[in-house]
């Protein structure tokens, strides 16, 4: 039975009704074939540079203007998260989990967070604000309709048609499978990589074009957080490659150097705890080797019968034997055992 069965159809519908423009009508079944899904080209849409050719990528690389530091760059945005260290155990493969089920599970869970996030900057992403799906200067991203034309839509729209389009593809029972004693078709992981890839370019957006209302919303810490858990699970499984991410390639290697840093910081506060618990234990263990003379009272009353065979006394003011023998000196208060 697939594990994702669990989830049950309730959770599976999550878009509001007649909130946003219509999705395009894709056509076929929407299954993935060589590697292309419908409506995507093979790297998920299509870009053009100022001489109109085609990038592969699907992205418009501008020509090298000076451009200022991004928001999402500065101090102290960039180091606002909500987990500190490593994602590397999050985003591991269970024991006894097939990869599959995994990586339908983990797709599912990063659209519905990254659709109620897009929610909260959807009334600034309008035709006006946004009027083309950029994610950075000169770099925009165009659709491909049913006949392979591109068109450059506002971003509003293109992210409507790729929350719309991901939404279609998790309620489709051959491409994510809810039913006991059903698996995963040949073209579910080149429709997931697509998925992975559409999701990153809404991420990509809303760092360059929306981050004012991110931290506007005190949402950095969280928006930052799940950006690196996306990041740290489509590199995991392969599902972003360095093209794919090259918009945001400067905050991710800011990220991943943050992370090392704690990392390196953890592992120094480890050794440090370690040595103090080491050197407290070797204190407690040389206090238990040598004890005082009055723990050992079978010792203690064997040489206070000597010296007092011998004409000595005891004088427990200072925790030891003194004798009386002749042309000793005597302590001024002794007292008696």
């Amino acid at each position: 039975m697939s594990s994702f069965f669990n989830m049950g159809r309730f959770g599976r519908n999550t878009r509001k009704k007649d909130t946003r423009p219509p999705a395009p009508q894709l056509g076929g079944n929407g299954q993935a074939l060589n590697g292309n899904a419908a409506g995507f080209s093979a790297a998920g849409g299509a870009g053009t540079n100022a001489a109109g050719a085609y990038g592969n990528d699907g992205a418009t690389v501008a020509g090298g203007s000076a451009v200022n530091r991004p928001l999402y760059l500065c101090q102290p945005f960039v180091r606002t998260a909500l987990v500190k260290g490593s994602f590397a155990t999050i985003v591991a493969l269970p024991k006894y989990v097939e990869q599959n089920e995994w990586l339908a599970l983990n797709i599912f869970e990063f659209f519905t967070h990254l659709n109620h996030f897009y929610a909260t900057v959807a009334e600034f992403c309008t035709p006006a604000t946004c009027p083309s799906m950029s994610a950075g200067p000169g770099l925009d991203y165009t659709w491909l309709d049913q006949n392979r034309k591109q068109m450059r839509l506002p971003a509003s729209q293109y992210i409507d048609y790729v929350l719309a389009w991901i939404n279609n593809r998790v309620n489709e029972e051959a491409l994510f499978p809810t039913k006991a004693g059903s698996t995963f078709g040949p073209n579910f992981l080149p429709t997931a990589k697509t998925m992975v890839k559409q999701m990153f370019r809404v991420f990509a957006h809303i760092y360059h074009a929306h981050f004012d209302t991110i931290v506007h919303l005190s949402l950095e810490g969280h928006w930052n957080s799940f950006f690196q858990h996306f990041v740290a699970f489509g590199r995991e499984f392969a599902l972003l490659d360095a093209r794919d991410v090259e918009p945001l390639a400067v905050l991710i290697q800011v990220f991943q150097q943050q992370q090392a840093q704690q990392q390196a910081q953890q592992q120094q506060q480890a050794q440090i705890q370690a040595q103090a618990q080491a050197q407290q234990q070797h204190q407690q263990h040389q206090q238990i080797q040598a004890p005082a003379p009055q723990q050992h009272p079978q010792q203690m009353m064997q040489a206070q019968q000597h010296y007092a065979n011998n004409g000595g006394g005891y004088h427990p003011s200072n925790g030891g034997f003194y004798p009386q023998a002749a042309g000793l000196p005597q302590p001024q208060q002794a007292r008696p055992y």
